[in-house]
């Protein structure tokens, strides 16, 4: 991937230190060409770098070499570097802000694309148009980080990449890490994947979320929040069981992909664990049910010592049409048995030790 660094008519004003008319008949006499992109006219380092060879003015500082590794762009290029030691006298001039560009075009036929405008000192761009051969499974990456961490059993914290936001902003949105993705087709799709390989028996985990609410006035902490804008989507959360296949060179006998536990509720510090409430819809939520077992279990719904619990007026219904239901009438203080609204039969709650077998008092 070719890599280049974009500067604006100001900047390249400011590196070269000429005012904006001579810039201009520099370019107007083609001693030094601009280039047209989306985003507005830019002078390329590799341009810039060809006019100073040609043109060595005293007053004109070197410009420094634009690595093309992203580890390298984060310690040279946050702040520009220039190479000043042929000019002393120019050595304690600070360097303007620059704002560096990366882009790519894997195309023969199409060399431009509209990037979305984005306030950051370092950007990297790609363009592809090319489909893989059939069968190569190549990916296209614009950074790829990878870190191999053999310690042997040793302590060892690694992360191979670390991000930290600190804000006090009073509006707006303040986010560590933005994933968008624009699924344009039919082929599989995710704005975040993770992997997690488990060989030894350490916990592995695919998303761990830590969360600390640190002012106990704070009502809107939440460890995850999941939101749909647009047209009804299929599930929130989805867990699946999905067996890697029997080729696959980690396969094993007994690998059926199964869970233990679907969503566990747990004591993360082996100390008693307070939920106020488990799982709570809304009370404008709506829909055709809150839970719906269609699988095969040996109990659909184990309380152990915990208390079934509905609000007066509500059935039981005993079966899928909902016919034959029981419920508690609050108006009559009965205990009805119903056929569709029809009351077969009920139990006066005021009436005591009777014999439900033959109707007689104990």
């Amino acid at each position: 991937m070719n890599f280049q660094a974009l500067y604006t008519f100001e900047q390249t004003c400011q590196l070269l230190h000429l005012n904006d008319a001579q810039l201009q008949d520099q370019l107007d006499n083609k001693k030094l060409r601009a280039t047209h992109f989306p985003f507005g006219v830019r002078i390329t380092g590799k341009e810039l770098k060809t006019y100073i060879r040609k043109h060595q003015h005293r007053n004109t500082p070197k410009l420094g070499k634009r690595p093309a590794i992203f580890a390298s762009a984060l310690l040279m290029l946050t702040t520009t570097a220039f190479a000043m030691s042929s000019f002393p006298d120019w050595q304690h001039i600070p360097a303007p802000a620059i704002k560096s560009i990366f882009s790519n075009y894997d195309s023969t036929t199409e060399f431009f694309t509209q990037w979305l405008r984005i306030d950051a000192p370092i950007q990297f761009n790609r363009f592809n148009d090319q489909a893989n051969i059939v069968g190569s499974d190549s990916t296209h990456s614009v950074m790829s980080l990878q870190f191999n961490n053999e310690v042997n059993g040793g302590e060892s914290f690694p992360w191979p990449l670390f991000v930290n936001l600190d804000t006090d902003h009073g509006t707006g949105d303040g986010v560590s890490g933005l994933f968008r993705l624009h699924n344009r087709d039919s082929g599989w799709g995710a704005s975040t994947h993770v992997d997690g390989f488990a060989y030894g028996m350490g916990p592995t985990i695919g998303s761990n979320i830590e969360m600390l609410n640190l002012n106990e006035a704070n009502q809107s902490v939440f460890g995850l929040n999941i939101q749909n804008k647009a047209y009804e989507a299929q599930s929130a959360i989805n867990i699946q069981t999905a067996p890697i296949p029997s080729n696959d060179p980690n396969w094993r006998p007994g690998m059926e992909g199964s869970w233990k536990t679907g969503i566990s509720f747990q004591s993360g510090s082996n100390i008693d664990s307070q939920f106020t409430t488990g799982i709570d819809f809304g009370p404008n939520t709506y829909g055709d049910r809150g839970i719906w077992l269609q699988g095969d279990f040996e109990a659909g719904i184990d309380m152990g010592a915990n208390n079934l619990r509905m609000n007066a007026g509500s059935k039981i219904e005993l079966e899928s049409t909902g016919q034959v239901a029981m419920r508690y009438n609050p108006e009559t203080y009965r205990i009805e048995f119903l056929y569709g609204e029809e009351v077969i039969g009920f139990l006066n709650t005021s009436d005591r030790d009777i014999n439900l077998a033959n109707g007689s008092t104990q």
